[in-house]
């Protein structure tokens, strides 16, 4: 038996109609996930990261100065919100629901440069990378995932301004799905991933900057005589 899960900004995940009923169940225990997929069912979590970016002052700036100032801005409001700390408790909560694929959603890999030239040259500092933190914190708990498929939406870099002077801001976000590496009686194939048609626009002191949305899918094979 096949179906194909597929996972993108506003609905996280869908699953073909034999499927729906069964598979959208958050295990409460590693225990009770094993039993779902003996009974051909496999558990499913969703998770929005939160890049924690307040894009509406860049939108607002009329000036060069002004954007410069929003871009610092938005990059220590990033900063604060801690993720390491944040995907401690997510990995927690990963621990506690034994979900054996998760979707994540912002997955963000932060990225500066200095001195800054704009988007002339990819910044390739990592401050971030929100993907790594979360696999990082789910191992540290004995959760053994890997991703299956990441797909790259947005990709934008702008200088930004510090109390140091200028310093290039590279935001990626990304989309992905995450299987856990002892799921038993199903296999993953067919990893897909891409961007939206229609890409929303966030005007700006330089010009209106172009945010592609992304959309990462993979199909499920139930094996070993796993019944739906």
């Amino acid at each position: 038996m096949k179906s194909q899960i597929f996972m993108q900004r506003s609905i996280a995940f869908t699953l073909a109609a034999a499927l729906v009923a069964s598979a959208l169940i958050l295990a409460p225990s590693a225990q009770s996930s094993a039993a779902t997929q003996l009974q051909g069912r496999i558990t499913v979590m969703t998770w929005n990261l939160s890049d924690g970016a307040n894009l509406a002052p860049l939108a607002a700036a009329t000036t060069a100065p002004q954007l410069f100032a929003a871009v610092g801005a938005a990059y220590n409001g990033i900063v604060a919100t801690n993720f390491t700390e944040r995907a401690e408790a997510i990995a927690k909560q990963i621990e506690i629901k034994s979900p054996d694929m998760i979707g994540v959603q912002e997955a963000i890999l932060l990225r500066t440069q200095t001195p800054a030239d704009g988007p002339a040259t990819p910044a390739t500092d990592v401050t971030f990378d929100y993907l790594q933190i979360l696999l990082d914190s789910m191992e540290e708990r004995g959760l053994h995932y890997h991703v299956a498929v990441e797909q790259t939406g947005t990709d934008i870099e702008a200088p930004g301004l510090f109390s140091t002077g200028l310093m290039d801001v590279r935001l990626t976000d990304r989309d992905a799905i995450l299987v856990r590496d002892d799921l038993e009686n199903f296999s993953i194939s067919n990893e897909s991933g891409g961007n939206f048609a229609a890409k929303l626009s966030l005007p700006t002191a330089v010009g209106p900057i172009a945010l592609p949305k992304s959309w990462v899918s993979v199909e499920v094979t139930f094996t070993s005589g796993a019944q739906a």
